[in-house]
């Protein structure tokens, strides 16, 4: 099944994405996903592409509710922004200055932006905190860990989940209503921008509103992968789908996602930051530095991934985003006024899913007609490790 829904100016045209429409459909052939949610913004119109199914003979529908896993992490670096234009922070600060017991252990120096570019060195640190502890326990743990032995912050990378547990603590901390992290995303980031059926973790009463119109999908280990078909990941077991985790259970459609990206692009009509505050987060903050963890040596901004895979072969060097637990990924280049998002519900194993990614990626570039005419494509290095950007 296939379903396209556009908006633009009225009487406009659809975006002609079949390309795209191609690779989508070609990974549910080769058993890479099941079903897939694709969301383009070119100019001010969207396009939405719907293939597959989102459970056994349930079709994929625009409005199904997928989990983001670390696709959500840019949430953190567009509220902490927010803090900084109203005075209450900088991404200078030493983490310490607003989450006191951080600086237990030799940790005092790490600051926010040491988190956001993944050489806090705290990817170990969530470890021993107990299966299912809520958020604010497990980032009390984090503050009582040490660092990694000769780690120093901003000098050495490890991808690191854990740090987006400080980032939220640090949110909720400065935040003058002090609320929750995901109430604050809520409130701050999803409202204001009219999207209604996004949320960190699955509130009871989300999650009836969402079993009751057959709008809450799972993700599953690809087909490809041999086994017992329609497998859910351990990630989509109840307790886990609930769970408010800052680093990696947003949770909803590829649209809604899209339309985030797109409130950054210069002119957005819908704006969570100004475009100074867009340009601060998205400029390179680490480059030469290999990820430990990764296997890559990827330049990074204040939380989103640059120069890679995610964007294609035909984007420009202003393009950043950020992906997913080889299921998701979602980018904006400014210069080409396009936001693109993709939730598939398959994982197939980093080497495959990257290749999806950097094949639909480029086949929407084509499909607009972006695709470079200088005769070279840009080529990438792929994780090999522990993690995903």
């Amino acid at each position: 099944m296939v379903e396209v829904a556009t908006e633009g100016s009225s009487g406009s045209a659809g975006l002609m994405l079949h390309a795209a429409l191609k690779e989508l459909q070609r990974g549910v052939t080769d058993g890479l996903h099941y079903g897939a949610q694709l969301s383009v913004v070119f100019r001010g119109r969207r396009s939405d592409l719907i293939v597959g199914e989102a459970g056994p003979g349930q079709p994929m529908t625009s409005e199904a509710t997928l989990c983001w896993s670390s696709s959500v992490k840019p949430l953190a670096s567009l509220a902490l922004a927010q803090l900084q234009e109203k005075g209450l922070l900088r991404f200078s600060d030493p983490v310490s200055m607003h989450l006191p017991g951080f600086a237990a252990c030799g940790k005092s120096g790490i600051t926010l932006a040491n988190c956001l570019t993944h050489t806090a060195g705290l990817w170990g640190s969530a470890r021993g905190a107990g299966p299912g502890a809520p958020a604010e326990k497990v980032l009390q743990h984090i503050c009582k860990q040490p660092l990694p032995p000769d780690w120093e912050p901003g000098k050495r990378c490890g991808y690191d989940s854990p740090a987006w547990y400080v980032l939220a603590g640090v949110v909720s901390a400065v935040d003058p209503l002090h609320r929750p992290y995901e109430k604050y995303l809520e409130e701050e980031i999803f409202a204001p921008l009219g999207l209604s059926s996004c949320s960190l973790g699955l509130s009871k009463s989300r999650r009836f509103e969402l079993e009751a119109s057959d709008r809450l999908a799972s993700i599953y280990q690809a087909r490809c992968l041999g086994g017992k078909p329609w497998r859910p990941v351990p990630e989509e077991s109840r307790p886990e789908q609930e769970y408010p985790c800052p680093a990696g259970n947003g949770r909803g459609p590829a649209s809604e996602l899209a339309s985030i990206y797109a409130s950054l692009l210069p002119g957005a009509k819908q704006r969570l930051l100004t475009e100074e505050a867009v340009n601060e987060l998205t400029q390179v903050a680490r480059q030469g530095i290999v990820d430990e963890l990764q296997g890559v040596d990827i330049s990074w901004s204040l939380g989103f991934a640059l120069s890679c895979i995610l964007s294609g072969r035909h984007a420009s060097p202003q393009a950043f985003g950020h992906g997913g637990s080889q299921s998701s990924w979602a980018y904006a280049d400014p210069e080409h006024d396009l936001a693109v998002a993709c939730l598939c519900n398959g994982k197939p194993g980093p080497e495959l899913h990257y290749r999806r990614v950097g094949a639909i990626s480029t086949a929407v570039y084509e499909d607009l007609g972006l695709a470079s005419t200088s005769g070279s494509l840009r080529t990438f290095e792929l994780p090999c490790g522990m993690g995903t950007f």
